[in-house]
Protein backbone atom coordinates (compact mmCIF):
# COMPACT_ATOMS: atom_id res chain seq x y z
CA UNK A 1 0.00 0.00 0.00
CA UNK A 2 1.73 3.53 -0.87
CA UNK A 3 1.75 6.06 1.78
CA UNK A 4 -0.94 8.23 0.03
CA UNK A 5 -3.10 4.79 0.17
CA UNK A 6 -2.69 4.78 3.74
CA UNK A 7 -3.66 8.41 4.50
CA UNK A 8 -6.54 8.54 2.51
CA UNK A 9 -7.76 5.29 4.48
CA UNK A 10 -6.61 6.97 8.05
CA UNK A 11 -8.70 10.00 6.98
CA UNK A 12 -11.73 7.81 6.27
CA UNK A 13 -11.34 5.63 9.47
CA UNK A 14 -11.09 8.84 11.69
CA UNK A 15 -14.07 10.24 10.48
CA UNK A 16 -16.26 7.11 11.35
CA UNK A 17 -14.60 6.39 14.77
CA UNK A 18 -16.63 8.03 17.84
CA UNK A 19 -14.51 7.05 20.83
CA UNK A 20 -12.69 9.59 22.34
CA UNK A 21 -10.28 7.81 23.90
CA UNK A 22 -9.12 6.42 20.52
CA UNK A 23 -8.72 9.35 18.50
CA UNK A 24 -7.14 11.14 21.35
CA UNK A 25 -4.30 7.81 21.21
CA UNK A 26 -4.32 7.97 17.70
CA UNK A 27 -3.77 11.83 18.16
CA UNK A 28 -0.88 11.80 20.81
CA UNK A 29 1.30 9.38 18.38
CA UNK A 30 0.45 11.46 15.23
CA UNK A 31 1.93 15.06 16.58
CA UNK A 32 4.59 12.54 18.42
CA UNK A 33 5.42 11.49 15.17
CA UNK A 34 5.45 15.11 13.82
CA UNK A 35 7.77 17.07 15.91
CA UNK A 36 10.23 13.90 16.19
CA UNK A 37 11.43 15.82 13.11
CA UNK A 38 12.09 19.58 14.35
CA UNK A 39 15.58 20.01 15.93
CA UNK A 40 15.08 23.63 16.89
CA UNK A 41 13.67 26.47 15.94
CA UNK A 42 14.66 29.67 14.29
CA UNK A 43 15.36 33.33 15.63
CA UNK A 44 11.04 33.89 14.76
CA UNK A 45 9.98 30.81 15.86
CA UNK A 46 9.64 28.45 12.90
CA UNK A 47 10.51 24.66 13.16
CA UNK A 48 14.05 23.58 12.03
CA UNK A 49 13.61 19.80 10.57
CA UNK A 50 17.20 17.82 9.90
CA UNK A 51 15.56 17.80 6.48
CA UNK A 52 15.77 21.98 6.23
CA UNK A 53 19.41 21.80 8.37
CA UNK A 54 20.83 19.17 5.98
CA UNK A 55 19.39 21.30 2.79
CA UNK A 56 20.70 24.48 4.16
CA UNK A 57 24.82 22.94 4.88
CA UNK A 58 24.56 21.84 1.30
CA UNK A 59 24.10 25.45 0.00
CA UNK A 60 26.14 26.73 2.33
CA UNK A 61 29.23 24.13 0.76
CA UNK A 62 28.29 24.99 -2.68
CA UNK A 63 28.55 28.32 -2.20
CA UNK A 64 31.99 27.97 -0.39
CA UNK A 65 32.99 25.93 -2.94
CA UNK A 66 31.79 28.97 -5.29
CA UNK A 67 33.81 31.00 -3.84
CA UNK A 68 30.98 33.02 -2.18
CA UNK A 69 32.61 33.99 0.58
CA UNK A 70 34.31 36.56 2.74
CA UNK A 71 37.76 36.00 4.53
CA UNK A 72 38.32 37.52 7.88
CA UNK A 73 39.79 40.33 6.89
CA UNK A 74 36.94 41.12 3.95
CA UNK A 75 34.57 40.81 6.60
CA UNK A 76 36.16 43.08 9.61
CA UNK A 77 36.01 45.93 6.85
CA UNK A 78 32.48 45.60 5.36
CA UNK A 79 31.61 45.95 9.62
CA UNK A 80 33.32 49.49 9.42
CA UNK A 81 30.70 50.09 6.88
CA UNK A 82 28.09 49.22 9.19
CA UNK A 83 28.49 51.62 12.13
CA UNK A 84 28.16 55.59 12.02
CA UNK A 85 31.40 56.95 11.93
CA UNK A 86 31.64 58.46 16.04
CA UNK A 87 32.22 62.28 15.88
CA UNK A 88 34.81 63.31 18.40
Amino acid sequence: MTTAAIRNNLHKLIDVVNDNTILKAVQTILEKEATNNIIGYSIDGKPITQELLDEELEASEQDFKNGNFLTHSQLKKEIKNWRPTKKK
